[in-house]
C-alpha cells in the first residue's frame, strides 16, 4: 500500500523538533510506503526573469525539504499542482500559451535541479486555476525535455473543470499517468469554489461520478497506484488519525470493487 506525503504536515512535524529519519522510521517494517509527496505549488513566474523574490523562497525551501526526504525516507516523486490564482478575474489575466509554455519551463527546470525525482503535474478545474483541464495538461507534459514527468489525475479537481463527470483520457497513454487520486465532493453550490472544504472520500458523497472517472481511467491501461486524499477539515476534527487512515482505505477498497462488480475489469 502506498499513499502520498503531505508536506505541510511534515513541514509542521519538523518545526516541532522532528526529523526525516524519524519518519522514515516510520515506515519500517510496515507494508504502507511513501508515494509521493504532496505537493509544491508553482506560479508561473518561478525561476524566470520576473520571478518574484518572496514565493521564490518560500518554494526553494520546500525544494531543501524535498531533499531531505529523498535522502532519508526515498521519496522519488513529488505533485506539483498547476498555479492557483487569487480568484477567477485573476487568472483569465493569462494567456494560455504564456501558461502552457511557462509551467513545461518550471517542470524542465525542477528536473534539471532534482533529475532523481518525478515531477508530477496536477491539473486543477478550479476557476481559479491556470491549468483546468487534462488536455492542456498533457500539452504542457509534452513540451517538457524530462522523460520523468508525468501527470496526476484527480476525480474531483478535473470535475471541477465544467461541473461535470465528463471525463476523456484518450489524449494520454498509461506511463503518462503517475498518480490518480479517487476523490468525491458535495455540491457546494457555486462554481466559484476557491478552498477543498467540499472535498470528500468516495464514501461520504456522490457528487462526482467516480465510476465513470474509473471508466476512463482504465481505458489508457492504467495499472498504477489509487489514493484518498483527506483534506476535509471535519475529518481532523471527529477522528484520529489512524481512523481517517483506515476510513480512507476503506473508501477506496470499496470504490473499486463496485467497479470491478459492475464492469469486472478493474
Amino acid at each position: 500500500m502506498k499513499r502520498d506525503l503531505i508536506s505541510d504536515c511534515i513541514e509542521s512535524f519538523l518545526k516541532k523538533g522532528g526529523t526525516p529519519e524519524e519518519i522514515r522510521e516510520i515506515f519500517r517494517g510496515r507494508r504502507i510506503r511513501p508515494h509521493a509527496l504532496n505537493a509544491l505549488y508553482i506560479y508561473p513566474q518561478y525561476r524566470g526573469p520576473n520571478d518574484i523574490k518572496e514565493k521564490a523562497a518560500v518554494l526553494d525551501t520546500k525544494l531543501a525539504l524535498i531533499e531531505k526526504l529523498h535522502a532519508a525516507v526515498g521519496i522519488d516523486k513529488c505533485i506539483v499542482v498547476a498555479p492557483l490564482m487569487e480568484n477567477s478575474i485573476t487568472a483569465s489575466e493569462y494567456e494560455r500559451e504564456y501558461v502552457v509554455r511557462e509551467c513545461a519551463r518550471i517542470l524542465d527546470e525542477l528536473s534539471y535541479l532534482m533529475p532523481y525525482l518525478t515531477w508530477i503535474f496536477e491539473p486543477v478545474g478550479l476557476r481559479r486555476s491556470l491549468v483546468r483541464d487534462v488536455r492542456t495538461a498533457k500539452e504542457i507534459l509534452t513540451l517538457t525535455n524530462s522523460k520523468k514527468a508525468g501527470l496526476v489525475l484527480d476525480a474531483c479537481n478535473l470535475f471541477l473543470t465544467n461541473l461535470k463527470s465528463d471525463y476523456d483520457f484518450s489524449m494520454l497513454r498509461a506511463d503518462e499517468i503517475r498518480a490518480v487520486h479517487l476523490m468525491n465532493g458535495v455540491n457546494p453550490g457555486t462554481d466559484e469554489i476557491t478552498d477543498q472544504s467540499f472535498r470528500r472520500m468516495c464514501s461520504d458523497a456522490n457528487f462526482v461520478d467516480t465510476q465513470a472517472f474509473l471508466r476512463e481511467l482504465l481505458k489508457t491501461g492504467y495499472n498504477g497506484m489509487v489514493s484518498c486524499e483527506v483534506f476535509y477539515p471535519e475529518y481532523e476534527k471527529r477522528y484520529t488519525h489512524r481512523q481517517i487512515i483506515n476510513m480512507a482505505y476503506a473508501s477506496l477498497v470499496n470504490e473499486l470493487k463496485k467497479y470491478k462488480d459492475r464492469y469486472g475489469n478493474c
